[in-house]
């Protein structure tokens, strides 16, 4: 009899966390994508159970193309026509109460073959010298703060977030 109470109470178990609401979810596939100065394209998967929108954190969004189809985010990147790099970050939000998101930073090298312009004093040829953006964050954090406003700090060396923001995450 006690084996019988077993088996019903393991049944009802089951049962009952099979009809369990499932956890809200939303991110993209991938967070960093890194790619030389060409045009390009990227179809970023985006796993999600809840409903969401996708929209720009940066100065350049305006040069791309994007489209949000199938749960799949196409990006058109033209070809980067300065000499210095440029961030395209795009953050998804989820449309309900639960305050999810995630940010895709995709990083464009600096064209070659462009001339930067700017360079005052010395030849420009002697050795010893580094560019101007090499090791350096030009991007404002990504992070949106309490106010709904995006933080007007600059992000970490290696990262979309500021010093502050990069702690929370």
């Amino acid at each position: 009899m006690k084996n019988i109470y077993l088996i019903l109470l393991s049944f009802l178990i089951i049962s009952c966390s099979e009809n369990a609401p499932e956890e809200p979810y939303l991110w993209f596939e991938e967070n960093e994508i890194e790619t030389d100065y060409h045009s390009s394209f990227h179809s970023i998967p985006i796993y999600a159970n809840v409903e969401y929108s996708i929209h720009s954190v940066g100065d350049y969004f305006s040069n791309c193309e994007i489209k949000d189809q199938n749960d799949t985010l196409y990006i058109s990147i033209p070809e980067n026509k300065y000499s210095f790099d440029i961030y395209h970050e795009f953050r998804l939000d989820d449309y309900s109460y639960f305050l999810l998101a995630d940010t895709l930073l995709i990083l464009q090298k600096g064209n070659p073959n462009v001339d930067s312009g700017g360079n005052s004093g010395g030849s420009g040829t002697s050795g010893g010298g580094s560019s101007v953006n090499e090791g350096t964050s030009s991007r404002r954090c990504a992070a949106i703060t309490k106010k709904g406003t995006r933080c007007k700090r600059m992000a970490s060396k290696g990262s979309i977030y500021c010093w502050q923001h990069k702690k929370l995450r």
